[in-house]
């Protein structure tokens, strides 16, 4: 019978007596009608009965829901007085029922156990409710279960197949909620992908809650209960299979689209939707190499042979990959001979994406990716690195224009193309790659990218001289870097290494060191590791270690013989040379073909006039700087230049009109290395005074002061420094003498003395000199 009189149980149920006393309190004693909404074994009944209390009357779910109205209605009006319980039928609507006749409700949630609940039913020491919680959804048979027996989790899914099944499929009679079971996570972005418009109106959290298919979580999103997933997914899985399938695919591919590509790899490994992972791999590279890149090499690995026989990128992306180490790249340099003609790897990737990029898209941006890295784990530093390069950069700009890539993958292609650039020495192009990556990284938020990029950028215009816009790029760099995890090392070496080059400008010898300490001994495998190397023989060359610097280089050379002919190393080692003084340059990087310095750039033709200037070879500087062009790319290179060559054509003091103009320059952009040549040429208190310097600035520039030209600090006696304050105050010789109690005579002869000491021929030179002094 679907109403009878009910009598109170005689055993009372633990899980009933916890669920009852949650209830009971919000009970109004006044009310007649009770209406549970809620699955199968969640003790509806028992709480309907404690309700009652054996005087009233049961409405059980076998009741037609359109029989509802009619059969509540027909029994108040028997018995107005008497309770009424009824248990809803599932997908039966409470809230009509409660429109028209009245009544409280009880629904899943009132009846569903908490981690408190579940705390309670356990007993004392038991410290997994939450975990429990969260396991089976506060369902109650199936936490009764796994409590009784929590090593038969069988024997929980089962009573979780019973009870949930029948209440979802009546709430869902389409299948649309449960399809929501193969997405690992739940989130309405996550959702909008998943469904996008396969159906007209697709679900959203709210309406996983209502059908007891989404809970809280300890972090305050929402997940599906994992037992709960697992039933739903297993029962789809046996009555259609390739909807299954599919649907497993389509979770992977949602989940790459909602931007969260690492959980979609995982997602995809676990459930082992191979069709998916290809494309999510292409697409999503850039999100897991700056994240966790040791995941695309395990992805790669794990991808079955039918899924990768057709990719001709698939070898070559996986040798970059397995180079991703704990917290960084580990590329090995190359022990043959670099020979692009006959490079198998090379040659078919250059084929492959000329055809991609005639109709570019994101697998065309991922295969050109690929192919400058292998041009650089080949050794292909020079014109084949540049080609590949500028195909790529045009390959972007269409792809971009068309709306095709992600700014990400994009960006990353741009970054990677002005490093191919960079160190094949084409600075101004790599600058332009580097700067357009860095508007794309913006675009798409990737802090790494962005990080990666200012550092690299921060490097070129430091190495160019042009020191101001290394800070500034070095200030982005740092508001991107905190936020990088894998690869912080990494990114921030071409930053360390600008930083050194701007510390070098400052004359902070202190501070380069510094620096310098905090990088390897000796440089790495990093792809920038002969400006490493360089800034290693500058420091060498101020702190007196030249020759263990040169027999360290010389070794290094030897030991990476293929990478040390690459453009950009020639130009640094070249440099390197220059500033240690070694005329002939590296034997071992002269050994090498296509080794020979570059024709006469900046850096290293100031370099070589200085050192001409040092040795007191004023004609052999500037036979040096007539190579150099009159105005170069940085600002500290166009102001050494111009200073050197000043200073090579002066012997001595510089006319007043020239140091002026020196002075009004260096105000302007000037470094204070732009001072040393003029300071060499002995205009040293011209230049302390005309531009205010401190002592630490003098204390910096007196370590570039020729051996021939050192200056010894003058001694003045206490008498000698009495007269010198009062020469100071103005005070003639008969005041002096006076303040002294000496003859005038006395004081004459002092002066005398004094004039002689400072090298000084007058009052206003001698009050100069004394103070350059400290006196």
């Amino acid at each position: 019978m679907d109403l009878f009189t009910q009598s109170r149980p005689s055993a009372e149920d633990p899980v009933a007596a916890i669920l009852w006393d949650r209830i009971a309190p919000s009970l109004d004693p006044k009310i007649h009608l009770l209406l549970l909404n809620a699955p199968q074994g969640s003790n509806r009944h028992r709480v309907a009965l404690r309700w009652l209390d054996g005087q009233g009357e049961l409405i059980d779910e076998s009741t037609p829901p359109e029989e509802l109205f009619d059969k509540i209605a027909e029994r108040q009006m028997r018995a107005p007085d008497a309770r009424i319980a009824v248990i809803l039928p599932a997908g039966s609507i409470a809230a009509d029922i409660t429109r028209h006749i009245g009544g409280h409700v009880v629904d899943f949630r009132d009846l569903f156990l908490s981690a408190s609940d579940i705390s309670k039913l356990a007993g004392a020491g038991f410290t997994d409710a939450e975990r429990l919680r969260q396991l089976t959804g506060g369902w109650p048979g199936c936490v009764r279960s796994l409590l009784a027996d929590s090593s038969n989790q069988d024997a929980a899914v089962n009573a979780l197949r019973r009870a949930a099944l029948p209440w979802i499929e009546a709430l869902d009679p389409e299948g649309i909620l449960r399809e929501c079971a193969f997405l690992p996570e739940l989130t309405e972005e996550l959702m909008v992908a998943f469904y996008g418009d396969r159906y007209p109106n697709p679900p959203g959290i709210s309406a996983l809650r209502r059908a007891a298919m989404a809970q809280c979580s300890p972090s305050g999103g929402w997940i599906m209960p994992e037992l709960l997933r697992q039933v739903l997914v297993e029962d789809c899985e046996w009555r259609e299979p390739q909807r299954a399938q599919w649907l497993h695919e389509h979770a992977v591919e949602a989940m790459h689209a909602a931007g969260r590509t690492r959980e979609a790899v995982r997602s995809a490994l676990g459930k082992r939707s191979w069709r998916a992972l290809p494309t999510v791999l292409v697409e999503g590279w850039v999100d897991i190499f700056t994240t966790e890149p040791r995941l695309l090499f395990e992805a790669g690995a794990r991808l079955p042979r039918w899924a990768t026989s057709r990719s001709q990128i698939y070898g070559p992306a996986m040798k970059i990959a397995a180079a991703a180490a704990k917290d960084r790249m580990v590329v090995p340099f190359p022990t043959t001979e670099p020979d692009y003609m006959t490079d198998y790897t090379a040659q078919l990737l250059r084929e492959h994406t000329i055809e991609l990029y005639r109709q570019p898209k994101p697998e065309a941006i991922f295969a050109g990716l690929i192919e400058l890295g292998i041009l650089r784990f080949h050794g292909h530093y020079g014109p084949e690195g540049t080609d590949a390069a500028c195909r790529l950069r045009r390959a972007v700009q269409q792809a971009t224009a068309a709306g095709n890539v992600r700014p990400a993958l994009a960006a990353m292609a741009e970054l990677h193309a002005g490093i191919s650039l960079d160190i094949a020495n084409e600075r101004p192009s790599a600058t332009a790659a580097y700067e357009s990556a860095w508007s794309l990284a913006e675009v798409a938020g990737n802090h790494f990218i962005a990080a990666d990029v200012a550092s690299k950028l921060s490097l070129v215009y430091a190495q160019e001289g042009n020191t101001r816009a290394a800070r500034r790029w070095l200030m982005s760099f740092h508001d991107h870097h905190s936020k990088v995890r894998w690869g912080s090392a990494m990114v921030g070496r071409a930053a360390g290494l600008a930083e050194a080059f701007v510390a070098f400008a400052e004359l902070d010898i202190e501070t380069l060191g510094s620096i310098l300490g905090q990088l390897p001994a000796e440089p790495d495998n990093d792809e920038f590791w002969a400006v490493h190397a360089l800034l290693l023989a500058m420091h060498a060359a101020v702190t007196g270690q030249a020759e263990a610097a040169h027999r360290m280089l010389e070794e290094l050379v030897l030991g990476r013989p293929h990478a040390a002919s690459s453009p950009m190393a020639s130009r640094a080692l070249h440099h390197a040379a220059a500033i240690l003084g070694v005329e002939g340059g590296f034997i071992a990087l002269n050994r090498q073909a296509g080794s020979a310095a570059p024709a006469y750039p900046p850096e290293f033709v100031v370099t070589r006039a200085l050192h001409r200037l040092y040795c007191g070879d004023r004609n052999g500087a500037l036979a040096v700087l007539s190579r150099a062009p009159i105005v170069v790319t940085g600002a500290r290179y166009d102001n050494l230049i111009r200073n050197t060559r000043l200073a090579a054509r002066y012997m001595g003091v510089l006319p007043e009109g020239i140091l002026a103009d020196i002075a009004k320059r260096h105000a302007v952009d000037g470094e204070l290395s732009d001072l040393v040549p003029v300071w060499m040429n002995g205009n040293t208190l011209e230049l302390e005074e005309l531009l205010q310097l401190t002592a630490e600035q003098l204390g910096r520039l007196k370590i570039f002061m020729p051996p021939s030209s050192i200056e010894i600090r003058p001694t003045l006696t206490e008498r000698e420094l009495s007269v010198l304050a009062g020469l100071r105050a103005d005070h003639s010789r008969s005041r002096i003498a006076e303040q002294l109690f000496v003859s005038p005579n006395t004081v004459k002869s002092q002066i005398s003395s004094l004039y002689r000491k400072l090298d000084v021929n007058s009052k206003a030179e001698a009050l100069k000199v004394a103070r350059h002094w400290g006196y």
